[in-house]
Parts: structure tokens; C-alpha cells; sequence
């Protein structure tokens, strides 16, 4: 049987706020697992509060005063009013501007600030927020869904009392905000299980494990796509073991995301509602403060089913796998709380476990045991318990440090019963007065007898009871005068035991001045006492002042020196900058110069071709000249051969023409002359010969 105290918030509003259309983080879920906790009877096992609502200041006790203003005014409307803040503060599509913004963060982070205050007053052993658990935020910027960082704002007021804060983060996102917040210091231990690698927020390496004297103090478990339940357990219960062993946490806080389980959305874990609870039963077993948050989860079904499971293992009671009716009865397949793991692979192998396992293990090695804190003295209450006559005088603007709740005022209210037990004990004590000093009217033995055993209750009685020893004293003159008239009617034997009597009132009042006396002497030492006491107070108050002006001087010089490095930062982004646009000048002219050698390549490689071009036309135009001149060549030739045949058939045709002449001459002068034919002859055949020797002249 579980008798641990658990202090429950939930805010009913808190499942009205919409990010915006198809965004994947719905507060919605938040009221399913409710719905469910309720149904199934775990109400009657907590007590279940309604948070009261963060402040701003209380926000500014982590994140910037510019930022929570920045949250607290913008709205949809006037975006166009805040474009330097919104790229200055990160607020983008993961983190949009909604409707109800810095409501929906201060019902967040009021749940978790409410929690803590009550482990710290010792009010509740676990604490649940399932609105909680935005571990992205950072001091001065929004980032992966996360607005305000209530988890730091918890841990800050856990600080206030418990010397040393454990934050145990399972969302298969690097808890980067808390880590940061943190990585200085070694009073807050953070312990991550995350996937690592290509992811976001890209953070929480294996080395990543603080610095200064934070340095240790960050853990870090980078995982792998398809973690399960055996294989989560393996890696978690051996790191959280030795964790718990060497830092010996006051108060835990842990963060329970629920997109590592299988099916979400945006997880790429394969992890079950048993692998996923165990980490919160491992935890709970160690019997430490605890606060229990939410976080990631976006297959907003599944994210219901966990958390309601988890909340049934911190109140210690057994549920059925079947859902009880809801509203959203019809949404959960099934309708069963227990999902089914898929069939995902496994890329976390043993070994790569082991070795993580033992580098974690080198790490904690190097620390000195836990580290103590010397509390002198109790910071100032952030909710303080104060008259309640102050109350109807006091505001936020008066008053910003104090916050009161309703909580407070009900402390103040009487019960009847107590007024009561108040009025029997001072009735008793007057009874046991007046008693006493009756007792003194008594006559002879019975009033010896029984003045006797009112003595012995004397003695045993409270010193506030002054007022009844001086009646007593009162009494004993009247008693004694009484004794003295009647002793002179009485015989001797009489008179002795009247003078024996005497003798004993005698000592009775010397003893009531003997413990007056003392009274008196423990009063005057009770009031030295006080004395030292206000003036140990007065030093301590001094002290306590001079310590707060020393804190505040350090804040003012981490102020100054934050501006100072803010300051730099901006003169390197400056710088960094310009360095920029001058490569990017140089990079460009350096672009331009390439334009132009490849512009002047391309005109010389043109140049060079339309060169080619041309000489490949002349070359072309030149055979067509000597085909050109072949050609007339070969008609010059045929030409003259012809006019050589033309020329050689005329020649012919003359000597033909010639001989035909001859021979008619002949014949018709033959009777003429036939005694000189031998002359004619002779003659024709010179003048033949000189014909033919003119005509080859001519040939030639």
C-alpha cells in the first residue's frame, strides 16, 4: 500500500489554447489524460489542485525582462508591430503566435512553480504538472514549441531549500534549455536520454558534460532510432543508479515526454507504456521529493494513455487495460490503454550501449561526492506566509516578491475545533487556581493533609501560574491570623501543634519566596536569553542584508558582464558581418572576372572558328578556282584540238580541192599538153609542197 502525498494540478483551460492549423503540438491532450485519470478513479488518491497562474516576475527570475514583456503584449493582430522582436526572440513556425500565448505559458509554468513549493514545504512528497515540461525555452528566446522554461523556474524554487536538484529528462529530445540553464553549476545534475544525430535540437553529445564547477554535472545519453523497452532499461536503471549513488539528490524533477513511445508523430523511439513507466517506478522508489512533468508527445492518443498510466504508478494503484468511458471513447482504438509496439529495427546495439554506459561511468567517477551547500540562512520566500491582517493591503505592485494564494488564506482561518481545545485548557488551569487556594481554608489535619497534596501539584505545575501562588500567599496571612485569636482559647498540647502548623506555613512561604526567587532569576535569564537572542538576530539580519547586497552586487556585475559579452557578441556579429559582405564582394568580383575570361574564351573560341570558317571558304573558293581552270584548260585544249582537226580537214579538203583542180586542168588540157605534163607535174607537185609546208607553218 502507497501512503506517499501527491498534489495533482490541473487547469481546465489549459486544453482550449491552439498553436495553429496542422501545427503538431495540441494542448488538447493534456485534458484527454485527465479525462481519463478522473474516469478511472485515481482522483480520490491525490489532491488535485488548480494552479494559480505564474506572474511575470516570477518568469524573470530565468528569462529576460524585454522577452516576457515581449510574450505578454504581442497577439495575431499585431505581429506586424514586433517584426525585430519576433526574429530577435525566435519566434517562428515551431513556436507561433497564438491566441491566449502568455495565458497558456502562465498556466504552464504556474503548475510546475506550485509544485516545487510544496515539496519544499513539505506539503507533498510528489508533485504532478502534466502541463509542464517545456525544457526547449531559453532566457532569452522561444524554440521547439517552448515559450517559458518552467522547468528552470521550478528548479529555482527548489533551490531555495533543497542543496541539490537531479532534472531526469526522457522525451527523445535533447532537454537543451535546463541543460544550459545549468551547465555552470553543481547543484543541479541534468540526465538526458535522447536521440542524437540529425535531429533535433542537434545538441547532447556523449562530451557534452558541463563546465566550471559544473563540469561532470551534465549527463548526456545519446540514442539511436528504434530504442526499446529492453534496451532503454539497460542503459537507464545502471546510469540512474550510479547518478543517485554519487550526487545523493534532495528533490528530484523529471521530465516524462511522451514522443519517445512507439507511434509518434515526430519520435523515432519504439519504446511501450511498461518501458516508458518503468523510468518514473525506478525513480519514485528512491523515496526522494519529486516532481513529475510532461513534454513532448504528439500522437496526442498515446500521449493520454501514458501519462494516465504513469500517474496510476505514482499513486500506487492497479488499472485495467480497458478504457473507462470518455468523451473521446471512440478515438482510442481498441479502446485500450496499452498500445502495441511495432516491428521497428533497432539500431541501438548492446555494445554501443556498454560503451556509453562506461564513458558515463568515467565521468561520474571524477566527482568528489555530492557537493554541500552551507545554507545559512533561508532565502526570501517567493510565497510568503504572512498576518493575515496584511493581506487586505497588499498588491502586486506594493508587494511584487509575495504571492499569496488561496492556499495561504485558508491557513489563517481558525477551525472550531481548535478554539475549543483553547478554551478547555484555560478553564483547567483556572479550576486548578482556584483549587490551590481554597486548600488554605482548610481546618486542622485535613487541611495540613490536603494543603500537602496541593503542594506536590504546586510543584509540579507550570511557572505561568504566578498569579495563583501570590493568592496562595494572600491566603496563608488570612489563615494565620485566624489560628492566632483562637490559640489563646486553646490548651497547650493545642497550642503546640497551632505553633507546629505556624512552623510549617512558615517554611511553605519561605519555599514560595525561594521559588518566586527563582522564577524570578530564570525570567531575568529568559530575558538575557531573548536579549542574546535579538541581538543574534539583528547579526544575522545584518549579515543576511549584507549578504543580499553582496547577491545583488553579483547580480548586477553577472548583469554587467552579460551586457558586456552581449556587447561583444554583437561587435563580432558586426564584424563578422562585414567580413561577410566583403568576401561576398570579393567572391563576387571574383565571379565577374570569371564571367569575363569565359565571355572572352567564348569570343576567341568564335573568333577562332568563324577564323576556320573563313579559310576553310578560301580554301573551298581556291579549288573551285583551279577546278574553274582545270575546266577551261581542258576546253582551251579541246578547243584548240578541234581547231587542229578543223584546221587539218582543211588542209585536206585543199589538197583534195588541189588535186581535183589539177586533174581537171589535166584533162582538159590534156591535148594541150601532153608534151609537158612531166613539167606540170613537177610544177604541181613544188607548189604542193610549198602548200603543205605553209599549212604546217601555220599548225605550229
Amino acid at each position: 500500500m502507497d501512503h506517499k502525498r501527491i498534489s495533482y494540478f490541473y487547469d481546465e483551460d489549459v486544453g482550449c489554447f491552439y498553436y495553429s492549423s496542422g501545427h503538431p503540438m495540441k494542448p488538447h491532450r493534456i485534458q484527454m489524460a485527465h479525462e481519463l485519470i478522473v474516469n478511472y478513479g485515481m482522483h480520490d488518491k491525490m489532491q488535485i489542485f488548480r494552479p494559480p497562474k505564474a506572474t511575470r516576475q516570477d518568469m524573470t527570475l530565468f528569462h529576460s525582462e524585454e522577452y516576457v514583456r515581449f510574450l505578454e503584449t504581442v497577439t495575431p493582430d499585431t505581429t506586424q508591430e514586433f517584426v525585430d522582436q519576433i526574429r530577435r526572440f525566435n519566434v517562428a513556425e515551431d513556436t507561433p503566435i497564438f491566441d491566449g500565448l502568455f495565458d497558456f505559458c502562465r498556466i504552464s509554468a504556474g503548475g510546475s512553480v506550485e509544485g516545487a513549493t510544496r515539496l519544499c514545504q513539505g506539503f507533498a512528497d510528489i508533485a504532478i504538472n502534466w502541463a509542464g515540461g517545456l525544457h526547449h525555452a531559453k532566457k532569452n528566446e522561444a524554440s521547439g514549441f517552448c515559450y517559458i522554461n518552467d522547468i528552470v523556474l521550478a528548479i529555482i524554487e527548489l533551490l531555495r531549500y533543497f542543496p541539490r536538484v537531479l532534472y531526469v529528462d526522457i522525451d527523445i529530445h535533447h532537454g537543451d534549455g535546463v541543460e544550459e540553464a545549468f551547465y555552470t553549476t553543481n547543484r543541479v545534475m541534468t540526465v538526458s536520454f535522447h536521440k542524437y544525430g540529425n535531429f533535433f535540437p542537434g545538441t547532447g553529445a556523449l562530451n557534452d558534460i558541463g563546465v566550471g564547477q559544473g563540469k561532470h554535472y551534465a549527463v548526456n545519453v545519446p540514442l539511436d532510432d528504434g530504442m526499446n523497452d529492453e534496451s532503454f532499461t539497460s542503459i537507464f536503471n545502471p546510469v540512474m543508479t550510479e547518478v543517485m549513488e554519487r550526487y545523493r539528490p534532495a528533490a528530484i524533477v523529471m521530465q516524462c515526454g511522451a514522443d519517445s513511445l512507439s507511434g509518434d508523430r515526430l519520435g523515432r523511439f519504439n519504446l511501450s507504456l511498461y518501458g516508458h513507466g518503468d523510468c518514473v517506478s525506478f525513480l519514485k522508489q528512491y523515496n526522494v521529493p519529486m516532481l513529475v512533468l510532461g513534454g513532448g508527445g504528439y500522437t496526442i492518443k498515446n500521449v493520454a494513455r501514458c501519462w494516465t498510466y504513469e500517474t496510476s504508478l505514482l499513486v500506487g494503484m492497479q488499472i485495467s487495460n480497458d478504457l473507462p468511458e470518455n468523451e473521446h471513447h471512440d478515438y482510442y482504438e481498441g479502446n485500450k490503454l496499452h498500445l502495441i509496439t511495432t516491428n521497428m529495427a533497432n539500431s541501438n546495439t548492446k555494445q554501443s550501449l556498454e560503451n556509453i554506459r562506461i564513458s558515463i561511468s568515467e565521468s561520474l567517477r571524477m566527482l568528489e561526492g555530492a557537493p554541500s551547500v552551507q545554507m545559512t540562512f533561508l532565502p526570501p520566500e517567493t510565497r510568503i506566509s504572512i498576518d493575515r491582517g496584511l493581506y487586505d493591503d497588499i498588491d502586486e505592485d506594493t508587494y511584487p516578491d509575495i504571492r499569496i494564494t488561496q492556499k495561504m488564506i485558508d491557513d489563517f482561518i481558525a477551525r472550531p475545533e481548535e478554539l475549543e481545545l483553547d478554551l478547555e485548557l484555560t478553564t483547567a488551569k483556572l479550576l486548578q487556581k482556584n483549587r490551590n487556594v481554597q486548600a488554605f481554608s482548610l481546618s486542622d489535619s485535613d487541611s495540613e493533609r490536603d494543603f500537602d497534596e496541593d503542594l506536590d501539584d504546586d510543584d509540579d505545575s507550570d511557572d505561568d501560574d504566578s498569579v495563583g501562588v501570590e493568592d496562595e500567599r494572600s491566603s496563608d496571612v488570612v489563615v494565620t491570623s485566624e489560628n492566632d485569636s483562637e490559640s489563646q482559647n486553646l490548651s497547650d498540647s493545642d497550642a503546640i501543634q497551632i505553633e507546629n502548623q505556624n512552623q510549617n506555613q512558615n517554611q511553605i512561604q519561605n519555599q514560595n519566596q525561594n521559588q518566586n526567587e527563582n522564577q524570578n532569576q530564570i525570567q531575568n535569564e529568559n530575558q538575557n536569553q531573548n536579549k542574546i537572542e535579538n541581538e543574534n538576530e539583528n547579526e544575522n539580519e545584518n549579515e543576511i542584508e549584507n549578504q543580499i547586497e553582496n547577491q545583488i552586487e553579483i547580480e548586477n556585475q553577472i548583469e554587467n558582464q552579460n551586457q558586456i559579452q552581449n556587447e561583444n557578441q554583437n561587435q563580432n556579429e558586426n564584424q563578422n558581418q562585414n567580413q561577410n559582405q566583403n568576401q561576398n564582394q570579393n567572391l563576387n568580383q571574383i565571379e565577374n572576372q570569371n564571367l569575363n575570361q569565359n565571355q572572352n574564351q567564348n569570343l576567341n573560341q568564335f573568333q577562332f572558328q568563324n577564323l576556320n570558317q573563313i579559310e576553310n571558304q578560301i580554301e573551298n573558293e581556291n579549288e573551285n578556282q583551279n577546278q574553274i581552270q582545270n575546266q577551261n584548260q581542258n576546253q582551251n585544249q579541246n578547243q584548240n584540238q578541234n581547231q587542229n582537226q578543223n584546221q587539218n580537214q582543211n588542209l585536206n579538203q585543199i589538197e583534195n580541192q588541189n588535186q581535183m583542180e589539177i586533174q581537171n586542168e589535166i584533162e582538159n588540157n590534156i591535148p594541150f599538153v601532153n608534151d609537158s605534163i612531166d613539167k606540170n607535174n613537177q610544177i604541181g607537185n613544188q607548189n604542193g609542197n610549198e602548200n603543205i609546208e605553209e599549212f604546217k607553218r601555220r599548225k605550229v
